[in-house]
C-alpha cells in the first residue's frame, strides 16, 4: 500500500501537485496533506508513510527539520524537497540531509513526473531489498532446528517483521491439484503470487508471504484476511490451508509455523479446504487401535478373500471414523497395515523390485493424494499378492522341490548346504540347483538366507538375546555375516529393526492401557 504526504503552507501548491499526480497517473492509495512540518511529523509517527514532499519554508517547523526529526525515529519515508529559486542552494544542501530530490517552484510537469519517477522507483528497490531479506530471515528461522527466543525476538525487529509487535496468524497453503508421489521439484509460484499480490491491493489485506518447501506461507492479523487468499486461489486451482492459533509471542513464530505445516496433514481427514488448531483440538486423541480388525486382516492374506479384506479395509479406514481422531489415529493404523504387508511380502521367496517397490510406498499415507487412493492401493498389492501364494502353491506340488523346502524350514539352524540337501531328496546336485530355482524363482542360498532372516525377527521381538545370540540361533557362522544378511533382505540392521518393533508394540499397550 502507497502512501503519499503533501506538506506545504500553501493550499494552492497542495492541490496543484495532486492534479499533476492524476495528470501522470502516478497513483497512490493515501494522500496526506499538511500545512506545516509539526503536523507532518505527527502524520509520519502514526501512518507508514511512503514518500514525503515538503516545502522548505514552513511554519513551525520547516522542512529541513522535518527531515532530521524523521531521520531519529529512522521512519522509512523518502523526501521530495520543494523550493523557490531564491532557496536553492538551500535545497541542495538538504539533500545532504537525506531528501531524495528537489523540485523548483513552479513546478514543471516533466521534470515533476520524472522526478517522481525515478524516486519510485528507488523505493521499490528498496522496498523489494528489503522484503527478500525479510524473507530469507524467516526462511532461516523455519529451516532451523535450534531456536533461542530471545535471538528470534531480536531478529524479527531487526528485519522490520510488520506483524512483530502485534498478534498474529500463520497460514500454510498447498495446492493439491496434483498427484503428489515424488513430488520434490521446485514449482512455479508465479501467478499465485500475482494473484495474492493483486488481492492484497484490491482488498487492502495487510499480508505478508513467502514460498517454502513447495507451500506459500502467510502471516496476517486475521483469519478472515488468510481465508480471502485461499478462497480466490481457489478459483484457479485446488487447494489447502492450515492456520495456526493466535501468535501472541514473536519469540514463539516457528512453533506456530511448524504446528500450521502439520496441519496440511488434515487435508486426508475431510473435504474441507482448510483448518485451524482450534478444530485440531476438538478432535479425539488416538485412545486405541482396531487390534482385531487389523489381526483379521493379517489372517486373511494369502488368500482369495478379497471381499472379506475389503470390508475390513472399509472399516478401519472409513471416512466417518478418522474424521473424528486426530491424524496420528490415522497414521497409526496405517503403520500397523503396513507391518502386516512387510510380513507377508517376507514369506514370498520370489519379490521383483517392483513389488518391493510398491510395498514401500505404502509404508506411508504421504505418498498418495488421499484416504480413498491409499485404499485402492493397498488393495491391488494385497490382490497381488494373494496370486502369488496361489501360484507358488501350484509350484510346490512339485514333490522333492516341496520335501526340500519343508528340510530347509526344519533344519535352518543347522550348517546346511544345497550338497546337503539336495542328497536328502535325493536328486543330483545340478539338477537341483536349477529346478530349485526354476521353482522358486530364487537360488537356494538366497532361499535359505530368507529363511532364517524371517525365523531371526521372531527373536527380535524381545530383548531377552542378544544379536550374537541370535545370529547363532539361526544358523549365521557370526554376526557380523547374520547382520549384513538382515541389512541386504531388510535394508535396516537387525539392531534398528528391533528398536522399530518395540516402539510399535509399546505404542498399542499404551492406546490398549488407556482404553481400558
Amino acid at each position: 500500500m502507497r502512501q503519499l504526504l503533501i506538506a506545504d503552507d500553501n493550499s494552492v501548491i497542495r492541490k496543484g501537485i495532486i492534479n499533476l499526480l492524476d495528470q501522470y497517473r502516478i497513483t497512490f492509495d493515501n494522500i496526506y496533506e499538511c500545512a506545516n512540518g509539526k503536523e507532518a511529523l505527527d502524520v509520519l509517527c502514526t501512518h507508514g508513510i511512503d514518500l514525503v514532499i515538503t516545502d522548505i519554508r514552513m511554519p513551525a517547523m520547516d522542512g529541513i527539520q522535518l527531515i532530521q526529526e524523521a531521520k531519529k525515529i529512522s521512519h522509512k519515508a523518502k523526501f521530495i524537497v520543494l523550493t523557490m529559486y531564491e532557496d536553492f542552494n538551500y535545497a541542495k544542501d538538504s539533500i545532504n540531509y537525506g531528501a531524495k530530490a528537489y523540485l523548483v517552484k513552479p513546478i514543471s510537469g516533466l521534470i515533476f513526473y520524472e522526478t517522481m519517477h525515478r524516486v519510485m522507483k528507488e523505493i521499490r528497490q528498496v522496498e523489494e531489498l528489503m522484503n527478500q531479506h525479510r524473507v530469507d530471515a524467516l526462511k532461516l528461522i523455519f529451516l532451523s532446528y535450534e531456536h533461542y527466543k530471545k535471538d528470534i525476538r531480536h531478529k524479527l525487529k531487526s528485519i522490520g517483521f510488520t506483524f512483530y509487535d502485534k498478534p498474529f496468524y500463520i497460514g500454510v497453503l498447498m495446492e493439491i491439484d496434483q498427484d503428489m508421489k515424488g513430488c520434490h521439484h521446485e514449482k512455479d509460484f508465479s501467478q499465485a503470487e500475482y494473484r495474492i499480490h493483486q488481492l492484497c491491493r484490491e482488498e487492502n489485506l495487510d499480508i505478508f508471504y513467502f514460498i517454502l518447501n513447495n507451500e506459500i506461507v502467510l502471516f496476517s492479523g486475521t483469519q478472515q484476511a488468510l481465508l480471502s487468499v485461499l478462497h480466490h486461489l481457489s478459483l484457479y486451482t485446488t487447494c489447502f490451508m492450515s492456520i495456526s492459533a493466535m501468535c501472541t509471542e514473536s519469540a514463539d513464530i516457528y512453533n506456530y509455523y511448524s504446528g500450521a505445516r502439520d496441519g496440511l496433514k488434515y487435508r486426508y481427514l475431510d473435504d474441507k479446504r482448510y483448518i485451524n488448531s482450534d478444530d485440531i483440538r476438538c478432535l479425539r486423541r488416538m485412545d486405541r487401535l482396531p487390534a482385531d480388525h487389523l489381526a483379521r486382516l493379517e489372517a486373511l492374506m494369502g488368500t482369495n478373500h478379497m471381499k472379506e479384506i475389503d470390508e475390513i479395509l472399509g472399516e478401519i479406514l472409513s471416512k466417518e471414523v478418522i474424521i473424528t481422531y486426530q491424524i496420528s489415529y490415522l497414521e497409526a493404523v496405517i503403520e500397523n497395515i503396513y507391518f502386516i504387508l512387510e510380513k507377508v511380502t517376507r514369506a514370498l521367496p520370489q519379490k521383483s523390485e517392483d513389488i518391493m517397490k510398491k510395498l514401500k510406498m505404502l509404508k506411508s499415507l504421504y505418498h498418495f493424494m488421499d484416504v480413498k487412493s491409499y485404499i485402492s492401493h493397498v488393495r491391488e498389492y494385497i490382490y497381488h499378492i494373494n496370486q502369488s501364494f496361489t501360484i507358488l502353491k501350484q509350484l510346490y506340488k512339485n514333490k522333492e522341490i516341496d520335501t526340500a523346502i519343508h528340510f530347509v524350514q526344519e533344519n535352518y539352524y543347522k550348517d546346511i548346504t544345497l550338497a546337503v540337501v539336495s542328497n536328502h531328496v535325493s536328486l543330483n546336485y545340478s539338477y537341483f540347483s536349477h529346478a530349485f530355482k526354476e521353482t522358486t524363482g530364487i537360488s537356494f542360498s538366497e532361499y535359505l538366507r530368507e529363511v532364517r532372516i524371517n525365523k531371526s525377527i521372531d527373536f527380535l521381538g524381545t530383548k531377552d538375546l542378544k544379536i550374537g545370540e541370535i545370529a547363532t540361533k539361526v544358523g549365521f557362522n557370526t554376526p557380523k555375516h547374520y547382520t549384513r544378511s538382515f541389512k541386504a533382505v531388510m535394508g535396516i540392521s537387525p539392531l534398528q529393526y528391533r528398536e522399530r518393533l518395540l516402539t510399535s508394540r509399546l505404542v498399542n499397550e499404551t492406546t490398549k492401557d488407556t482404553a481400558l
